[in-house]
Order: structure tokens, then sequence, then C-alpha cells
């Protein structure tokens, strides 16, 4: 009787951590939003062009296909992504030397001024958040970030994918 009772005790705890995760998904995201981003900088941008903007500045000279796996988007959706990013001159496509069955995309001067603009902005109001919290919050905060990625990427297949949208070589042991 008593395994049935921590069991469901675990299970409801989960649920609650579960919604607290959410929360805290939506609030980084609320920070990072690129309709909210574009004001600051004065371009319209959407969330998604703003997560491709970021994506490709810390991972120059990219093939579509990788920007598919960095913002989790089958090819198809990644290369109608690109071509919306080239249509307004913020990224370009070229092909190394002979071989020209691989396209690969990096981002315009103009591209890359937009995407650093952003990625300030992101930080200076997710550096905003955290000054709220108190000192001792943010280092337990780090930590428990630390352990949950450290846990989580301990899988191959995850690992790469958030190493491709991270933009650093090595996880979490960058």
């Amino acid at each position: 009787m008593a395994l049935d009772s921590s069991k469901t005790t675990l299970s409801l705890h989960y649920s609650q951590l579960s919604r607290r995760l959410i929360l805290f998904a939506a609030a980084v995201r609320q920070a990072t939003s690129g309709e909210v981003l574009s004001r600051k900088v004065g371009v319209k941008v959407t969330d998604a062009q703003a997560d491709a903007l970021r994506f490709l500045i810390l991972n120059d000279n990219t093939t579509v296909g990788e920007v598919a796996v960095g913002l989790g988007h089958t090819i198809s959706g990644a290369t109608k992504a690109v071509n919306r990013l080239e249509c307004v001159g913020w990224v370009e496509r070229f092909n190394k030397g002979d071989d020209h069955r691989t396209v690969y995309v990096r981002l315009t001067e103009k591209g890359r001024k937009l995407a650093d603009h952003l990625i300030s902005e992101t930080e200076r109001r997710l550096h905003r958040i955290l000054q709220r919290l108190r000192p001792e919050t943010v280092e337990r905060l780090d930590n428990i970030l630390e352990s949950f990625l450290t846990d989580f990427i301990d899988d191959g297949e995850i690992a790469s994918k958030l190493c491709i949208a991270c933009g650093f070589q090595g996880g979490i042991h960058c």
C-alpha cells in the first residue's frame, strides 16, 4: 500500500514539475520572441525567422539539411524558411568547390547585422530576467540546468540535434 502511495505522490510531483517546465519554457520563449525583439531592432521578424537567424549566426556555412535538424524542421520546411530569408536578403545560398549537389546557406551582411542585434537584445532581455532573481537562486538554477542538460544530452541522437542547434562543439562540456 505504501508503494502505491509513493508512486501516486511521485506522479503528482512530475505533473507539477511538468507544468513548471512548460511555464519556464514559455517565459524563455517570450524573452526570445522574434516579434517582440523585432520592435526593438526596428525590422519585422517572426519567431521562426529569429530562430533561423540565431541558428545561422552560430552555424556559419551550413547545409539546408543541417538547418532542418537544428531548427527541428523537415528538409522541405527548412527549404521554405531559407527561401523566405533569402527573399528579404538575410541569407544567400552557395556551393563549395566543384560539387554543386550540396547547397550551403550563410548570412548576408544584412542578415548578420540583424542576427547580432537579435542576439544582443535576447541576451539583454534574459539578463534582465535573471537580475530579478536572488544570487543564490541564479546559482541553483545554473547548477540545475547544467545537471539537466548533462543528463539529457547523454543520448547521442539528442546530443547531435542540440549541438547543431547550439552551434558549439562538445555539447554541455564545450
